[in-house]
């Protein structure tokens, strides 16, 4: 069972609404195609995930180029970024240095592991393509892995791999293969993730000591407060806080505070 299926090209549009293209027990997040060739990125989240769409890094391009951001979080493992990307074979390869570098510098602000999957037309079983060394030079310079290496398109005459999974930590990555499906001329290329469980945030109690209080002195001290300060004030808040102010100055004194880390 997935727990997240992204989809490049769906050909959607805003004619069409989510409730047709759901699956039962996932989350759907679309970015629709602007015009009438091709385009359109999805994906399903299983519910029992946290999700967010990371609006503001999820877009069309001017090129055409399409970025679908997500956060994930399973349980109280930590959360790590998934872009689902789609590349038109007529958009240029610039979109790689103006648009797509700009998109994952600032998800990388957010400290997670990032995961890019998709179609970017460039056929990287022929690294000596321009459209492929484009790609693999931004690769290099995000210090992006990418981690499938098997053809993903089969026919009788040729053989490509066009639909990738990248990884900002390649460490975190169990497995990345493809796997031939009925309903498409492009395997499914899938990864397994490690996740990390998040490390619980420490608790902290605030406690007075009394190892060495002494009440009699405790009580003197008490007595020579200059109480009357507190009624110096019309408004009760104000009084109040004088209060307080005049007896802790005493009370930490004579029973200090100390803070107590209870867990890691």
């Amino acid at each position: 069972m997935l727990d997240v299926l992204t989809v490049s090209e769906t050909w959607l549009d805003s004619s069409v609404p989510n409730s047709e293209i759901e699956i039962p027990g996932y989350s759907i997040f679309c970015l629709n195609r602007l015009d009438n060739v091709g385009g359109g990125v999805c994906a399903f989240v299983k519910h029992n995930l946290k999700v967010e769409l990371l609006s503001e890094l999820s877009f069309t391009g001017e090129s055409g180029l399409h970025q679908l951001w997500l956060k994930v979080q399973a349980g109280n493992c930590k959360s790590f970024l998934i872009c689902t990307a789609y590349r038109p074979p007529l958009t240029s390869t610039d979109c790689f240095d103006e648009e797509f570098s700009d998109a994952f510098i600032s998800a990388m602000s957010l400290n997670k592991p990032i995961y890019i999957l998709g179609d970017l037309n460039c056929n990287l079983l022929k690294p000596a393509d321009p459209a492929s060394q484009d790609f693999l030079n931004f690769c290099t310079s995000l210090n992006l892995i990418q981690m499938i290496v098997e053809p993903t398109r089969v026919t009788e005459s040729s053989a490509t791999l066009f639909d990738v999974i990248l990884a900002s930590n390649n460490n975190l990555v169990r497995s990345a293969k493809g796997m031939p499906v009925s309903i498409s001329d492009h395997d499914v290329v899938y990864a397994v993730l490690k996740l990390k469980r998040q490390r619980p945030k420490p608790t902290f109690i605030t406690a007075r000591s009394f190892k060495k209080y002494q009440h009699e002195v405790s009580l003197r001290d008490i007595s020579l407060i200059p109480w009357s300060v507190v009624d110096c004030f019309d408004e009760v808040n104000d009084s109040l806080h004088a209060f307080n102010l005049l007896f802790n100055e005493v009370l930490d004194e004579h029973a200090p505070v100390s803070t107590i880390k209870l867990r890691d």
